[in-house]
């Protein structure tokens, strides 16, 4: 389980970050303002995510040309940035950018980069392609892009898969920073996915309830009625029986039937037990089928 007292300080660490703004993109549900000063790769990324989030294709289209005009090299520092390189994949395969730049960029970082940094930039190359459920990427990273872009092929193998390897995994999970924050991200995702239902699902769900407890009183009722019926049955065959014997014990049996008629035992009586008989009944059926009353 992750612990939030770990998460709360792995978040205090990133208070005075120049990532702050842009990990909230991330993690939160809300979104920020946009930033004016674009001459950093961190601002533009910003800006990005937020025109992702807003769904607003002219303001990703202009960040995206600022960072095409810069020429990148294997000394360019912003081209080994994962959050930078993550907001410009996520614009470009969110509205359908050209993809050639983002790719060579992509490309020339796998020089220098690290197993960990690698894997990432293959799921990159990935969702650019539009594959986000390929066998050997970090899912969490794909989940979060589709998330954030609404742009959702979710499949219910990769998410059990994400939830149940990060869920049991000591925190913080990885090294790198923005593996951790998508990551924790993708945590949530998978939660919120895999407690939703279809629209299959919450049809049947919506049939199956009410047929269920109609069936349950139905049947709770039928068991009642066999019930007072052998009651009765039982009644009258002991009365006969008791009568037979008057002659031979006249006194215990006026006896048997005074105390019959002071208890009230009889066929009206036990039809009035019936609504009674049809609670229990009715509860203990819910209870064997493990469904609650409401």
């Amino acid at each position: 389980m992750v612990s939030l007292e770990l998460q709360t300080v792995f978040f205090r660490g990133l208070n005075h970050s120049p990532y702050k703004p842009l990990i909230a993109e991330i993690v939160s549900e809300q979104t920020g303002s946009y930033v004016e000063d674009t001459s950093n790769s961190t601002n533009l990324g910003l800006n990005l995510l937020i025109s992702v989030k807003e769904g607003d294709r002219e303001r990703a289209v202009k960040y995206n040309a600022i960072f095409q005009k810069r020429i990148p090299s294997q000394d360019s520092d912003w081209i080994y940035d994962n959050f930078v390189m993550f907001s410009i994949v996520t614009a470009t395969a969110k509205f359908g950018l050209e993809t050639q730049w983002i790719s060579e960029v992509i490309n020339l970082s796998f020089l220098k980069a690290n197993p960990i940094d690698k894997s990432i930039r293959e799921t990159l190359k990935n969702i650019l392609a539009g594959n986000y459920n390929a066998k050997d990427d970090l899912h969490q990273v794909s989940m979060v892009y589709q998330y954030l872009s609404k742009d959702e092929h979710f499949q219910d193998g990769h998410i059990n898969k994400v939830y149940n390897n990060l869920w049991h995994k000591e925190f913080p999970f990885f090294e790198d920073d923005f593996l951790n924050i998508v990551s924790l991200k993708a945590i949530q995702v998978a939660f919120e996915k895999k407690s939703l239902m279809s629209e299959r699902d919450q049809f049947l769900l919506k049939e199956f309830v009410p047929t269920f407890k109609r069936q349950i009183s139905l049947i709770s009722t039928v068991i009642a009625w066999f019930i007072i019926i052998g009651l009765i049955i039982g009644i009258f065959f002991g009365l006969w029986k008791i009568n037979q014997l008057e002659l031979l014990f006249p006194a215990t049996i006026r006896t048997v039937f005074w105390i019959i008629g002071l208890s009230g035992v009889g066929v009206l009586s036990l039809i009035g037990w019936k609504k009674k008989m049809v609670e229990m009944i009715d509860k203990s059926l819910r209870y064997f089928f493990r469904f609650g009353k409401d």
